[in-house]
């Protein structure tokens, strides 16, 4: 892990190096693995459209055989074979995604001495909580979660959407109340290019 801290801080320190302020070059650093990152994520908007293409048939058979969840699992699975979606599609780049802020999360904490007396906007120190912006990131989640998924027709979908959408930034939010700013303005600036990329997919694929 500390090999793996290091090289990110060195990452950071070229960039440090490049702008003079640490927020600016953490918000290079978020660009840099965002573009690391881009062919996954498309491939994981691909995914989502194209389940949005046969929502409407999804839920004629959610209807039809609300009954007999073992024939539903059967048609669904056929369903996606009949379009060539993989339900599980969209699930790589966040599980790729989770690894790496906890290694951030890591480098950031083992340099924090670093970011202490770094400044960026209003906020003061990069290794302190900010609440201005843990409740902008908070909005960012909600904005990137409702335009990745539209809400659904059905009831039942559009309760779990909401819960997704709404419920989970609120709990991320609570719980990233005390770790340090530039943690936060990472995840910010992930969700905001994140949004950004689903809406140029979106029109891409219409």
């Amino acid at each position: 892990m500390t090999y793996i801290n290091n090289f990110l801080i060195s990452i950071l320190d070229f960039f440090y190096n490049m702008t003079g302020n640490y927020g600016v070059a953490l918000i290079l650093f978020t660009v840099l693995v965002k573009l690391v990152l881009y062919p996954l994520t498309h491939q994981q908007f691909k995914a989502l459209k194209e389940q949005q293409k046969i929502q409407p048939e999804q839920n004629k058979l959610r209807e039809k055989y609300k009954d007999d969840p073992q024939k539903l699992n059967e048609e669904l699975v056929e369903l996606y074979k009949r379009h060539g979606v993989n339900p599980l599609g969209g699930c790589l780049p966040l599980i790729i995604q989770f690894p790496i802020l906890a290694i951030l999360y890591s480098a950031i904490n083992a340099y924090s001495g670093k970011f202490a007396n770094a400044s960026f906007l209003w906020i003061k120190s990069l290794a302190a909580p900010d609440l201005p912006l843990l409740i902008i990131y908070g909005i960012s989640m909600v904005a990137s979660s409702l335009v990745s998924s539209p809400l659904s027709d059905d009831p039942a979908q559009r309760k779990s959407q909401l819960f997704m959408g709404i419920g989970l930034p609120v709990v991320f939010t609570v719980l990233f109340r005390s770790f340090p700013s530039a943690f936060i303005l990472y995840w910010f600036v992930f969700n905001i290019l994140t949004t950004i990329q689903q809406l140029y997919v979106m029109k891409v694929l219409k």
